[in-house]
């Protein structure tokens, strides 16, 4: 007799979980797609970080050094960066992301020791600075960030100034 009278009271529960289910799935699944589409080519990137991007991975090879490493974010919406600000706490609102200038990559094994660290990441900063991009755009890297991911990540843009941290 209890169960019957609690069965109208799950129902809508189990109801309204389900809206929930539906709405955090489709909004995941549009920022995971708007991810993909957006953050993952070179699609819309500035000409002049594109030529970064290749001539980094030709000088990594030139210099014996495995090019390996995968782009994480290019251009982005500005609704998708405030979204970055706001979930990941590392994006700036004025990224160069959203003018189509960055390009940020996750840097692997690229000194072929069977490790992947800060050495790696380094070597493709200083290639970035001294081999491809000399005293022209940003650069950045992120060593004590939280995350293996964030730590490997390096920044590198074509704004019309010079400009290089260390997170």
């Amino acid at each position: 007799m209890y169960f019957l009278t609690l069965q109208p009271i799950m129902q809508t529960i189990s109801l309204k979980f389900k809206r929930f289910a539906f709405y955090t799935g489709l909004f995941s699944g549009i920022f995971f797609l708007s991810y993909l589409i957006f953050c993952k080519t070179l699609l819309g990137v500035n000409a002049q970080s594109v030529v970064y991007y290749h001539v980094l991975q030709q000088q990594l090879k030139a210099k014996g050094y495995a090019p390996r490493f995968w782009i994480i974010s290019t251009i982005r919406p500005q609704w998708f960066n405030d979204l970055w600000v706001s979930f990941e706490g590392g994006a700036t609102p004025k990224s160069r992301h959203i003018v189509g200038d960055a390009i940020d990559i996750v840097v692997m094994d690229v000194n072929k020791d069977g490790e992947a660290n800060y050495k790696d990441v380094e070597i493709v900063k200083t290639m970035l600075e001294n081999e491809v991009m000399g005293q022209n755009g940003g650069i950045g890297t992120y060593p004590n960030a939280y995350g293996f991911l964030s730590r490997q990540m390096v920044h590198f843009d074509c704004r019309g100034y010079v400009a290089r941290w260390e997170r």
